[in-house]
Order: C-alpha cells, then sequence, then structure tokens
C-alpha cells in the first residue's frame, strides 16, 4: 500500500523495488519514490498509479529506470531494446550479464 511504501525510505541502499501488481499502490507514493536517490529501477505495472504519475516520476528521476509496461511510450526512460545476440555470438561467448548490487 501507499503507507507501506512511505516507510520504505529509510533502506538507503535500495536500488531496485517492484511493486508490480499492486492496486494499493497509487500516484500517493510517487514522491516518496522520488525521494529514494539510492533507488535504480521501480516496476510499477499493473499497480493504481496513472500514466500521468509515472510521465511526471521520470521527469523527476532521470535517473531511474520506471517500468510502467509502456516502454515504448514516448517519454518513457527505458532503455532502447538491445537485439539478441546470434547463435554464433552466443556460442562464443557473446552474452554478458550485469548485476547490481547495493555495495
Amino acid at each position: 500500500t501507499d503507507k507501506t511504501v512511505q516507510g520504505l525510505g529509510g533502506l538507503d541502499k535500495l536500488m531496485v523495488l517492484g511493486l508490480y501488481g499492486n492496486v494499493g499502490i497509487t500516484d500517493a507514493s510517487l514522491s516518496a519514490i522520488g525521494a529514494m536517490r539510492s533507488l535504480r529501477k521501480v516496476f510499477l505495472w499493473g499497480t493504481g498509479v496513472t500514466a500521468a504519475g509515472v510521465q511526471m516520476l521520470r521527469k523527476s528521476r532521470a535517473d531511474l529506470m520506471v517500468d510502467f509496461g509502456d516502454e515504448s511510450a514516448p517519454g518513457s526512460n527505458a532503455p532502447p531494446p538491445q537485439p539478441a545476440p546470434s547463435p554464433a555470438a552466443a556460442a562464443a561467448g557473446g552474452l554478458k550479464a550485469v548485476v547490481a548490487t547495493g555495495k
């Protein structure tokens, strides 16, 4: 719920927040989410958050990747999709994994 999100503000190493599917999360949570300076990605699809609220959050926190399920929408700050590697590149070790830590 919005009240729960308000209580997350003290988690100063939180980098990823998954709130997807929780309809109790609304635009009232967005100021608290925006204030979480360590946060790098938040999942908001399937919540009670509005598209207008997401647009405002994206404008206020350009460094925060906001996944609202609309990555092709204008104003989305999601990275462009990357082409899949060819089978030969994958077999040759062309795949790389990126792991985010709170260190």
